[in-house]
C-alpha cells in the first residue's frame, strides 16, 4: 500500500502547485479522457487500429511523447508525469497484491484510485490556501 501513499503525495503536490480553478480544469480533463477511453473501448474500429500496432511501439510512442513534453515544458514533470507514474504504480500494486482478491472488480479499483487522488488534490489545495502558498499567489 506504499504506492497508494505515493499516489496521494503526488496529487497533493499537484493540488499545492495549482490554483483551485486550474484543479477543476485538471480533474475535468482527466474525467473527459476516462470517459472517452471507456466509451471507445468496445468500438470495433479502435480495436482494429490498435490490433495492428504492437504494444511495444505504442509504449515507445507514449514515452517519447512524455519525454518531449518534459523537455519542452518543464512544469509537466510535477503536474503530469509524477501523478501519471504514481497512478500506474498504484494500479500495478493493486493488481498484484491481495487487494485483487479483496476487490475483484475493476471499477472499485478505479474508484479507489480516484478517491485517493481527489483526497490528495484537496489536501494539497488546503496546504496551498492555509499553510504554505504555492506559486499561484505570488
Amino acid at each position: 500500500m506504499s504506492s497508494l501513499l505515493v499516489l496521494w503525495l503526488s496529487y497533493s503536490l499537484v493540488g499545492w502547485k495549482l490554483f483551485w480553478g486550474d484543479i477543476i480544469y485538471y480533474v475535468a480533463l482527466l474525467v473527459l479522457i476516462a470517459v472517452i477511453l471507456f466509451s471507445l473501448q468496445d468500438e470495433p474500429w479502435i480495436q482494429g487500429v490498435f490490433g495492428y500496432i504492437p504494444q511495444a511501439i505504442t509504449v515507445i510512442l507514449i514515452l517519447s511523447l512524455l519525454f518531449t513534453f518534459m523537455i519542452a515544458f518543464p512544469a509537466t514533470v510535477p503536474l503530469v508525469v509524477l501523478p501519471m507514474l504514481s497512478t500506474f504504480l498504484a494500479w500495478q500494486e493493486m493488481e498484484g497484491t491481495t487487494y485483487r482478491r479483496a476487490v475483484p472488480r475493476t471499477s472499485a479499483k478505479l474508484w479507489t484510485l480516484a478517491g485517493i487522488a481527489l483526497l490528495g488534490l484537496l489536501f494539497g489545495e488546503m496546504v496551498d490556501l492555509f499553510l504554505l502558498p504555492g506559486g499561484s499567489y505570488s
